[in-house]
């Protein structure tokens, strides 16, 4: 089950009406209140989604390719996506301080914490728990209070595969 950030639609709310108000303010003819008042919002959330949608297909990339090579079983080539998607997103912190705005990222774990918990899931599905443990614990040590990390720490104590104490 994913977890969701709880109020991740209300930046994408704001934004959208402010678009509206703009596009209320330069096309007075077209968003007035007459049957086409509906007009402006639905410009507004076409300019949304098409400012946005580039960038996403450009950004996730290598989150996109992570998830397909997991899925087809390819777990080097997936270790290798969600390295270049966490050092990209390491060196552009701020798209995913913002993903909730930019890039529709509804979860509450940011990339870098989803890559490095996917390299942690990959050295796991492999049988080398050691290294599992280290990415998850690397996880933590950059993500106080990762869910992901914690159950997955939990998750190899309870396989009596984990060989460090598991965390509080």
């Amino acid at each position: 089950m994913r977890r969701v950030a709880g109020f991740g639609v209300v930046p994408h709310l704001l934004v959208i009406g402010v678009l509206t108000l703009a596009v209320r303010q330069c096309l007075p003819t077209v968003a007035c209140d007459t049957p086409w008042g509906w007009c402006a919002p639905l410009i507004a959330l076409a300019v949304y989604f098409l400012a946005t949608t580039p960038l996403r297909m450009v950004v996730l990339r290598h989150q996109r390719r992570a998830a397909r090579s997991l899925a087809a079983g390819d777990l080097l080539e997936a270790i290798d996506a969600f390295k270049h998607s966490y050092a990209f997103f390491s060196q552009h912190t701020w798209l995913d301080n913002w993903r909730h705005v930019l890039l529709f990222g509804f979860r509450r774990a940011g990339f870098r914490e989803q890559a490095l918990c996917g390299i942690g899931f990959c050295y796991e599905q492999f049988g080398n728990f050691a290294r599992a443990e280290d990415y998850y614990e690397r996880t933590l040590e950059e993500f106080p209070g990762s869910v992901i990390a914690t159950s997955s720490l939990r998750a190899l104590a309870g396989k009596g595969k984990r060989q460090r104490r598991p965390p509080s």
